[in-house]
């Protein structure tokens, strides 16, 4: 027989072994390349850009605030040195028509929510609409008005059209659903992370919870064949403001049969989330907790590439300070909106930077 000391060592080597095992599955395996990627500033005319894509003809185009030039989509492309405008209608019944979240449709259109702002109604309508850059045609690709808490938010659709998800959202408390050509529908999906689920058909009923997590906008790969979300389980129960500072996890949704895959944990406030054209990475920005520290003793912030198919994470940049996220069609470049304070609207300096990846 084992001593009863020996049973007590033996205990307490495993109950480190196990503790010490999920403390590093909770740090993402990551590689520093920000010294040997580098960057150019690109040539955009002095605006303050909120917004930039890559189209699919190759060139990179950069959105300017709508506020500073209402009922018009104002843009700039690379090289240019004065803004171009979207010829985009002011409806009648709208007091006031917005366009926003401008995002790349796989088709090669402009995906825009057109924000429908009627008099005397406390919910106003939004629609999903795609700018035909050839034609400046615009269509109302989804007929019913979208489900929105505040406003509707990011959006992504599937390679073939058929059909598109979104995130609806006020930031502490949201969901996803689905945009079909008929209208939005709850994404009838649970999100599993040990014994935690989220259902997130419930939360698209109830209008969002602190029942439910938080998550970020979604991307569908190229390939068609998933969704990536960072989601936050930590924020299930957890009341407002704390909600956002909670631990983000990188999870994989298969459209067709609902299966979920966690493929990255430790991440905190993950944005601009984007998967390279060629289906093979996932570029955002965000926090990781990877041990280690900045300057002022925080955890990492940065410009962060994950590697699907190996599942490694590269650190691209470690600045703090970006808007939006872009790849280059060929998948080798990112392109970045950079300004010099956390809040970019208060940025007194922008720069749109162009990242070519080692």
């Amino acid at each position: 027989m084992i001593p009863k000391k020996r049973w007590m060592i033996i205990l307490l080597v495993l109950l480190c072994a196990q503790t010490a095992c999920s403390l590093a599955a909770s740090l993402p395996t990551y590689e520093d390349i920000s010294k040997d990627a580098e960057y150019t500033v690109l040539h955009f005319p002095a605006a303050h850009f909120e917004d930039i894509l890559w189209r699919n003809d190759g060139a990179l185009i950069a959105f300017q605030r709508e506020e500073e030039r209402p009922l018009r989509q104002p843009y700039a492309l690379m090289g240019d040195d004065a803004l171009r405008y979207l010829d985009l209608p002011q409806e009648r019944e709208c007091l006031v028509t917005h366009y926003r979240f401008p995002t790349p449709l796989p088709d090669g259109r402009l995906g825009l929510i057109k924000w429908c702002v009627k008099e005397n109604v406390f919910f106003d309508a939004s629609y999903m609409v795609a700018y035909d850059w050839q034609t400046g045609q615009l269509e109302q690709i989804v007929e019913r008005p979208l489900k929105h808490f505040d406003i509707a938010q990011c959006f992504s659709w599937s390679p073939d059209m058929s059909r598109g998800v979104q995130t609806v959202s006020n930031g502490l408390v949201g969901t996803l659903n689905w945009l079909t050509p008929e209208g939005p529908e709850p994404v009838n999906i649970t999100l599993r992370d040990g014994d935690r689920e989220w259902n997130l058909a419930q939360d698209y009923e109830e209008n969002g919870s602190t029942k439910g997590g938080t998550i970020s906008c979604p991307s569908w790969s190229p390939k068609g064949d998933k969704i990536a979300v960072f989601v936050s389980f930590d924020a299930m129960g957890v009341e407002w403001i704390p909600r956002l500072d909670k631990q983000e996890v990188l999870v994989l949704i298969d459209p067709k049969t609902g299966k979920t895959e966690t493929v990255l944990r430790g991440m905190h406030s993950a944005q601009s989330m984007r998967w390279s054209p060629d289906g093979t990475k996932i570029g955002f920005t965000g926090y990781a907790e990877t041990g280690a520290k900045d300057y002022q003793g925080n955890e990492q912030y940065g410009l962060w590439v994950f590697d699907v198919t190996s599942q490694s994470l590269a650190l691209i940049s470690k600045d703090k300070y970006f808007e939006d996220l872009a790849w280059s069609p060929d998948s080798k470049r990112i392109a970045v909106i950079w300004c010099n304070r956390l809040d970019c609207s208060e940025s007194e300096k922008r720069e749109i930077r162009e990242y070519k990846l080692p």
